[in-house]
């Protein structure tokens, strides 16, 4: 027993070959469905069976995923010294030293912290070459 394909019209007005491709495709699926489901109160559904060919089809290629991707390597943690350890370059017995620029970074202020801590420097030595003799020194790191 065939049912009759539903008859929805045009809706919206709108009208074309596409639409009519669609009403055939969904009625064929309701044909499909109404043959293969059991109708209210008749049980199973009807089983069918479709033929599968005999012979593979010449020339298939299986279809494999790619290979997985390795495992990269874990990155190393970075080896910072903490923050209350002292800077190695600098013996932690030295005073202060004097600012490099600003109020106090005088000439005066080098020459009493290289007296300090044993630096050596010419006499007639500048502010930035008692800064430099410093740095050679270690008293002091460069900046």
């Amino acid at each position: 027993m065939v049912r009759e394909r539903p008859s929805l019209g045009t809706p919206f007005g709108t009208d074309g070959p596409w639409l009519g491709a669609i009403l055939d495709v969904l009625a064929d699926l309701h044909d499909l469905l109404d043959e293969r489901l059991p109708r209210a109160g008749e049980g199973r559904p009807v089983k069918v069976n479709e033929p599968a060919p005999e012979v593979p089809a010449q020339g298939a290629v299986p279809v494999s995923e790619p290979a997985p991707d390795l495992p990269t390597r874990p990155a190393e943690p970075v080896a910072e010294p903490a923050p209350d350890e002292p800077d190695e370059d600098v013996p932690a017995d030295l005073p202060e030293p004097p600012p490099r620029a600003g109020k106090g970074s005088g000439l005066n202020a080098w020459r009493a912290f290289a007296d300090a801590t044993g630096v050596g420097y010419e006499p007639d030595a500048d502010r930035g070459d008692i800064i430099a003799a410093c740095v050679d020194a270690g008293v002091i790191p460069a900046e």
